[in-house]
């Protein structure tokens, strides 16, 4: 679905308080959630007078989208720039350094290779990525007539048994932090830069 369950909002909004990203990467923005998130925390009460102005915004935002129809004037509005594609398909080598990368409820949404290659390469330009999950594998079909919302793997945090069709989210990375609000998993997964 373009949207996240809520459990894991406050844990997000932690690290984006305390790390006061400069340049952020939203994969798979769907409704803008995580971009109003983002904006609230980082511009909004750092810059305190007039911080809701886009013009005082000190956050880089970038959004990836691969459904077009998700897009509204919210997101155009809270994304310094939106990139409509594939990010299967993407180079993304050429999308520059990222201080914070938010992968939220996307993974399972690609091949379990797809995905390893996916965070690998998003690891290179990245200090940290927040990746969000269903807990396991969830079937999901079609939704709001995106075919890109169908659920191929499931994934799990290191802390839980692995349940059936589940990877261990641990395969992708060095993880910092781990926390699971049901019915969700979530990671802080550390980057290749410093």
């Amino acid at each position: 679905m373009p949207l996240s369950m809520e459990g894991h909002i406050s844990w997000v909004g932690k690290i984006l308080r305390e790390r006061k990203p400069v340049r952020v990467l939203d994969v798979g923005i769907g409704t803008g959630f995580y971009g109003v998130l983002t904006r609230q925390l980082v511009d909004w009460i750092r810059v305190r007078e007039n911080g809701h102005l886009k013009k005082n915004w000190k956050t880089e935002l970038i959004g990836i989208e691969i459904f077009p129809d998700y897009i509204q004037d919210i997101q155009r509005w809270i994304y310094n720039n939106i990139i409509i594609d594939d990010i299967t398909k993407i180079d993304i080598s050429i999308l520059g350094k990222f201080d914070i990368i938010m992968f939220m409820d996307i993974i399972e949404h690609l091949e379990y290779e797809d995905a390893k290659r996916i965070v690998s390469e998003l690891k290179k330009i990245s200090k940290l990525i927040i990746i969000s999950t269903p807990h396991g594998f969830v079937q999901q079909n079609i939704v709001c007539e995106n075919k890109h919302e169908i659920h191929k793997t499931g994934w799990v945090n290191p802390m839980h048994e692995n349940g059936k069709n589940a990877h261990y989210l641990s395969e992708l990375g060095e993880i910092i932090e781990e926390a699971y609000f049901s019915p969700c998993d979530v990671v802080l997964m550390k980057g290749d830069l410093k």
